[in-house]
């Protein structure tokens, strides 16, 4: 009987442990989703299309719809460069607050 709970347990660890491990891969770089859709509507709302804003960042297209989409992170110096030609804070920029205003 004992030796049955233990294997009982040993599977469940096993189980959760291999829950845990898909969870924390949800959320690690090999599949993580950047939530970057601030970008977009500040490129929208000044009529812009990604290749202009690519332009401006010295990136390929493909590269900029990957941070817009959220499939790559955007390096810094990108988002200070974003930050600064939108006149929002990197926060805004973020999504850390909805407050578009520098400090």
């Amino acid at each position: 009987m004992i030796k049955l709970i233990i294997i009982q347990i040993d599977e469940f660890v096993k189980y959760s442990f291999d829950c845990v491990i898909k969870l924390a891969h949800k959320f690690t770089k090999g599949d993580m989703m950047y939530h970057y859709f601030r970008i977009k509507d500040l490129r929208e709302d000044k009529d812009l299309v990604q290749k202009e804003v690519a332009g401006i960042l010295g990136i390929t297209t493909q590269q900029y719809s990957l941070y817009e989409r959220g499939d790559r992170e955007i390096p810094l110096h990108h988002a200070i460069k974003l930050a600064e030609f939108y006149h929002v804070s990197l926060d805004y920029l973020a999504g850390l607050t909805n407050n578009k205003k520098r400090n």
